[in-house]
């Protein structure tokens, strides 16, 4: 699996981070549990049909202050449409 952290694949970055620099050594990609109907049908009309999943995984983000830390993010994935709607869940 490849990094989660490009630049290119972050598209709706936190209010908190700007960008992402580069993976950690943690695992990078892990399933979490299901997407529920209401949140299904919102992400079809938004971004399209799709096998839609919730992911997580682990990067540095570096702040608006410029600073870099290690975090946990969360996002949707779908086969054909790609990364969506990241979030900065914690910092590790």
């Amino acid at each position: 699996m490849g990094p989660i952290c490009r630049k290119s694949t972050l598209s709706a970055p936190s209010t908190r981070s700007d960008s992402c620099s580069c993976c950690s050594s943690r695992p990078l990609v892990r399933r979490t549990a299901s997407v529920t109907p209401r949140e299904l049908a919102r992400l079809r009309k938004r971004y399209g049909r799709g096998r839609w999943r919730k992911r997580k995984g682990y990067a540095e983000v570096r702040l608006s202050d410029g600073t870099i830390i290690q975090a946990e993010l969360h996002w949707y994935e779908a086969t054909g449409i790609g990364k969506r709607e990241f979030k900065i869940k914690r910092f590790l």
